[in-house]
């Protein structure tokens, strides 16, 4: 999927178009789902399991949106579930790639329980021992409540987070914070932002504070133009190229720093990537598919 050419532009467009429609209808099931969270759970990942009702964190959960690493942006519904994140953790999480760990899942609205990894067993033979036709959204959840654990440690970072997060005008506004701030944890983003992808960051900021007013539905519209913009740049190819491919883990970015990114730049991701391009209505494009 790393590789640009004119050849695979149809492959890069459906690729897209299909995961952001599946996303979709599993975010709309009637159905109550349980998605438990033992493991890494980034990008796609992400996008199937985010919207379930009840998803569980366990010691070994690792969350990350880590796009803005690899010339990318957070999809698969980021532009909807970011901004809903209390105070500006959804920006911190978007812009820096940052992960959560355990019980931070819950603290931050990512995951709804913490059940410890050695209780999953016993959750999972009761819930299909207990559930049956008649049993409501409500008897399920209060099964799983049976089992879970409210998180015994103070989620250290979200003051740091909205010291520097909260109220800022721009990913630069962001920046001059962390900057000014001498202090370890400030400086250790910093470098962080340094690091990723300039032109991610300020798209990421731009998809962040628009994803804040749009439905669902127009927020996988929003996603799906900005895919097929990275799509046509460099900037998606040369991360994957430094992260994956080569693994010299040094990109060259299209911009040095985010001051050289030109705000026009990164309003064209958010146009068609042609005027005539259709854009995606998940919705419709669901309906279709049950008929």
């Amino acid at each position: 999927m790393a590789k640009q050419s004119e050849d695979n532009s149809y492959i890069l467009s459906e690729f897209f178009k299909r995961e952001y429609i599946v996303d979709y209808a599993l975010a709309k099931l009637n159905q109550m789902q349980i998605c438990i969270y033992d493991g890494i759970v980034m990008g796609g990942g992400v996008g199937i399991s985010i919207h379930a009702p009840i998803r569980i964190a366990t010691e070994n959960s690792i969350f990350a949106m880590p796009e803005s690493g690899i010339g990318f942006f957070p999809d698969v519904g980021g532009s909807y579930f970011l901004p809903r994140l209390q105070g500006s953790l959804g920006y911190y999480l978007g812009i820096t790639g940052s992960r959560l760990t355990g019980y931070q899942l819950v603290q931050a609205g990512i995951a709804t329980h913490f059940v410890s990894k050695d209780k999953i067993s016993a959750l999972r033979d009761a819930l299909i021992r207990d559930i049956n036709a008649n049993t409501k959204p409500d008897d399920i959840i209060q099964i799983v409540n049976s089992f879970s654990d409210k998180p015994q440690e103070p989620f250290t970072e979200l003051e740091e987070i909205e010291k520097h997060f909260s109220g800022a005008t721009s990913v630069e506004h962001i920046y001059k914070k962390l900057e000014e701030d001498k202090s370890e944890w400030a400086q250790k983003k910093k470098k962080r932002l340094d690091i990723i992808s300039p032109l991610s960051q300020k798209v990421i900021f731009e998809q962040i504070k628009r994803g804040k007013n749009l439905s669902l539905e127009d927020c996988y519209a929003m996603e799906y133009r900005l895919s097929q913009q990275f799509m046509a740049g460099k900037e998606f190819f040369e991360g994957v190229r430094s992260t994956i491919i080569d693994k010299d883990k040094n990109p060259v970015w299209e911009y040095k720093n985010i001051f050289e990114v030109p705000d026009e730049v990164v309003l064209k991701h958010f146009e068609k990537i042609t005027p005539d391009s259709p854009d995606l209505d998940v919705k419709a494009e669901r309906d279709e598919l049950l008929k």
